[in-house]
């Protein structure tokens, strides 16, 4: 059974780095995991192709921590045939702290918009780049509070407390009375594991690059595209 949805939210806020435009986001479940993870297509604004296009989307470039993830108020938007006419997108506020800044003055504590609905018990790894995705079947949409549910776009998953990233920043909306930052696209996320090896969450643009390249390999080819900028 496949219901397509429309989720209009053109001009959400100026400056985020995703933007769900007049189009069809389809809600599916991915039957890999024990609980029902939903997860919604979009369409990103920006698609950094290299590491220059990345820099210049940003305003930071950070290697940050997660302290924790709270739900925020949902985005509400128009969407012609819902009840009442509007329709939500589920949003987190991901609070993080800077370990290090690579670029740009962002430091301490900093709040990241998050689009999604995380579930604490349940932890989706990165995609692997190479492989293809499992089988989805689209179901029904619904209600964001449902306590079963994972809610997250395609290439951008949950964050976790305790996990470590490289994040290329740009502004993101003002979300629950907080300036929060956003991250510039897929390729501007980078899991930083236990052993310091990148790992991407997205086969596109420059991303594949990076997967599984060390830290300090990622700060050379910072400091040269930095440089030539």
């Amino acid at each position: 059974m496949k219901i397509e949805r429309f989720f209009r939210l053109s001009c959400l806020i100026l400056g985020m780095a995703l933007i769900i435009q007049t189009g069809l986001i389809s809600v599916s479940e991915n039957s890999g995991f024990k609980q029902a993870l939903h997860h919604m297509s979009a369409s990103w604004v920006r698609l950094a192709k290299t590491l220059p296009d990345a820099i210049k989307f940003s305003n930071n470039i950070v290697i940050a921590s997660v302290l924790k993830v709270q739900t925020a108020s949902d985005i509400v938007v128009p969407a012609k045939g819902e009840p009442n006419s509007i329709d939500t997108v589920p949003v987190e506020a991901v609070v993080m702290n800077v370990e290090e800044t690579l670029f740009g003055n962002l430091q301490g504590q900093f709040t990241l918009f998050h689009t999604g609905l995380s579930r604490p018990d349940v932890k989706p790894l990165p995609i692997p780049p190479n492989e293809p995705e499992p089988p989805k079947d689209i179901l029904p949409s619904a209600p964001t509070n449902l306590l079963n549910a994972l809610v997250f776009l395609e290439d951008d998953p949950p964050y976790n407390t305790g996990e470590k990233y490289i994040l290329f920043l740009t502004d993101g909306p003002v979300l629950d009375g907080v300036q929060t930052k956003a991250s510039i696209s897929p390729e501007g996320r980078y899991q930083i594991t236990p052993q310091g090896r990148l790992i991407p969450f997205t086969t596109r643009g420059m991303a594949l690059q990076f997967r599984s390249i060390t830290l300090s390999r990622f700060r050379v080819l910072l400091k040269t595209a930095l440089a030539g900028i």
